[in-house]
């Protein structure tokens, strides 16, 4: 869906906060749950990527899919050129994401 769409057709969620007691619990539940999941799971990626390494290697040795546009991905996605540069575009993405919700929820 295009976010048009959704934003269109999502009346009901955006009157949820318009409701104070819907956006105290979900500050308190953003508060609880940010630090403990969110905010960590950029290492606990590294660790994966680390466990990771042979196979992301035999993949794209198998899948010559680096410098390539696949499917619907941008084209930034294939300009990251390896398994490292992908890996952190994505912790990129991550990170503008968290300080977006942390903005929205709690600012």
């Amino acid at each position: 869906y295009a976010d048009e769409d959704y934003l269109t057709n999502a009346h009901w969620f955006h009157d949820l906060f318009k409701t104070s007691g819907f956006r105290s619990k979900l500050q308190a539940r953003w508060r609880e749950v940010k630090p403990l999941y969110l905010d960590t799971l950029c290492g606990r990626l590294d660790q994966a990527a680390a466990m990771l390494d042979k196979s992301q290697r035999v993949n794209f040795l198998r899948w010559t899919i680096l410098d390539k546009p696949v499917a619907s991905n941008p084209d930034f996605i294939a300009q990251a050129n390896t398994y490292a540069k992908q890996l952190q575009v994505f912790k990129d993405f991550w990170n503008q994401r968290l300080t977006y919700l942390n903005n929205s929820y709690l600012g």
